[in-house]
């Protein structure tokens, strides 16, 4: 994982690289890894006191930078906001765990709203329990006021506290919260991860 595991590189106790290939795109194409990955999340949710289908989930965007040559890219970096980051935004739909549901990975001009728009379709139509999903500011607009009409999913978008002038000087300050007690950190906490990771560090 920390390498990016390239096929040709798999641990000697492996079998070949090629075979390794085919049965994991087999595996992939068949669906097996998208039903393997529901039946582990809900096993994990219900060892945890949980229904095994979420009703609420947590979306957020990370921009992540590129290694590609900076005329390839240029274009990506008009969507990236003040951030003006060149690269790709990786889109992340996890449940109230931090149990990741959906991700969608694109280039960074592409606005957040757009993309939200299919993560919650697909998400919406796998997870028919799912009752709301919370947003940070990036998701404003159409989706915060249309997507429950449209697909039966209340979006309710996230605006932060202003930080206190004690929270600025290293005090304790605000968290924004959200229905239930549940922390917008839980969907931010794992893109930090990732961010840990060299390969899921930039591209």
């Amino acid at each position: 994982m920390r390498t990016g595991c390239q096929w040709r590189l798999l641990p000697h106790d492996f079998p070949a690289w090629q075979t390794v290939y085919y049965d994991y795109t087999k595996w992939q194409r068949e669906g097996t890894w998208d039903r393997l990955w529901a039946t582990l999340d809900a096993a994990v949710r219900q060892q945890a006191g949980r229904q095994a289908q979420p009703s609420a989930a947590i979306l957020d965007a990370q921009t992540v930078k590129t290694t590609v040559s900076a005329a390839a890219v240029a274009a990506s970096a008009a969507g990236t906001g003040e951030k003006k980051i060149m690269g790709r935004k990786r889109h992340l739909l996890v449940d109230t765990l931090g149990l990741p549901i959906a991700l969608s990975v694109l280039p960074a001009n592409v606005p957040e709203r757009v993309v939200a728009w299919d993560l919650l379709e697909w998400a919406k139509a796998n997870l028919p329990r799912l009752q709301v999903v919370w947003v940070d500011q990036g998701y404003t607009g159409e989706l915060e006021t249309q997507a429950e009409a449209a697909i039966g999913c209340r979006v309710e978008v996230v605006r932060r506290p202003a930080v206190s002038a004690a929270a600025a000087a290293g005090g304790p300050g605000g968290t924004a919260t959200m229905g239930g007690g549940t922390e917008f950190w839980v969907v931010e906490s794992i893109s930090s991860f990732e961010q840990r990771l060299r390969v899921l560090g930039g591209e």
